[in-house]
């Protein structure tokens, strides 16, 4: 009768609130899902901002260096131009250079060692010998010398000049302070005072 059909009706109705009530709870599962993506995404967003501006301020301080390092290049470059090979004849025929002058020669050394094939290196690409001897031998040819020099820029730029070789002439400068300056050297040797102002500013 009426009361059999109105329990079944209510065990129609409670099944559907049963089934109302687990995807309420599926729905509410996934929208705390969609809300933790959300969220990461807008982490992940301002990581990525903060990254372009990391990588925006790199590139204006890398900007920055190089425009402050070309004048220097080019005044490395100008102090060859006063080089002769007179006055490099005359900076190799020293047997015992003046002091300074032979540090200059040394800090000119370290910076060709891999890229001059005539200065002699060990399988780890360090000098062989620092002596004055190698100096001399380097400047054999002063024509080729030079031409090595003022190509010197182009293998920086290529990347093929060690960052030890940087290392080893900073502390050649360092060591020697105010008396490394073309000034200091030029009162020894015109050729050693070029080769002084080119080692600072290349």
């Amino acid at each position: 009768g009426l009361e059999e059909e109105l329990k079944e009706k209510a065990i129609v109705v409670q099944e559907k609130a049963t089934k109302a009530d687990a995807f309420a709870e599926e729905v509410g599962r996934e929208k705390a899902k969609v809300n933790a993506e959300a969220e990461k995404a807008s982490i992940e967003a301002v990581k990525c901002q903060q990254i372009a501006i990391q990588v925006s301020e790199k590139k204006t301080e890398c900007t920055r260096e190089l425009e402050a390092a070309v004048p220097l290049v080019a005044q490395a470059e100008a102090a060859l131009d006063v080089l002769d090979k007179k006055d490099l004849n005359e900076l190799k025929a020293f047997t015992r250079p003046p002091p300074g002058v032979d540090t200059v020669c040394e800090a000119a050394l370290v910076l060709q060692a891999t890229v001059d094939p005539l200065i002699d290196v060990n399988n780890r690409g360090r000098l062989k010998d620092r002596t004055w001897k190698s100096s001399a031998k380097m400047m054999g040819d002063p024509f080729r010398f030079l031409l090595n020099l003022k190509a010197f820029k182009g293998h920086i730029d290529d990347g093929s000049v060690p960052a030890y070789n940087f290392e080893e002439a900073r502390k050649l400068i360092e060591d020697m302070g105010a008396d490394f300056s073309p000034e200091s050297i030029r009162k020894k040797s015109q050729a050693a005072a070029g080769l002084s102002e080119w080692v600072i500013n290349i």
